[in-house]
């Protein structure tokens, strides 16, 4: 299965500025001597820290495409560090009002044509 993430025109000096700001992020980390006894992995986690900061909302479209079909999904979603997210769908109108809640170690998913939610435990 591709799943293509569409990011509209008008986004795309907002992804361009944002790899921008990581590149950034990272070049400060090394120039500043922080490297010292660090491994990859720290490193990456400061710069995306630095990127992501500790909350973060975010509308897109996910377009699905199968051989013989596709499908386009809108999304809006919002993010408190790691552990807290909140998935909202907001297309196709078969689909809308559908939300995901991460809650580690718990997800939620809440169902609105059945007005029942699904609780799953997270190894």
């Amino acid at each position: 299965m591709n799943i293509i993430i569409q990011i509209p025109k008008s986004n795309e000096y907002f992804m361009k500025s944002l790899l921008f700001i990581l590149f950034c992020s990272v070049c400060i980390i090394l120039n500043n001597g922080l490297t010292n006894a660090q491994d990859a992995k720290t490193i990456i986690e400061k710069a995306d820290q630095l990127v992501r900061g500790n909350t973060s909302y975010s509308e897109m479209t996910m377009k699905v495409v199968r051989p013989d079909w596709s499908r386009e999904v809108g999304i809006k979603s919002w993010s408190k560090g790691r552990n807290l997210a909140l998935i909202y769908i907001t297309a196709p109108a078969r689909d809308k009002g559908s939300a995901f809640l991460l809650r580690k170690p718990e997800v939620w998913n809440w169902i609105p044509s059945v007005k029942e939610s699904l609780k799953y435990r997270l190894r």
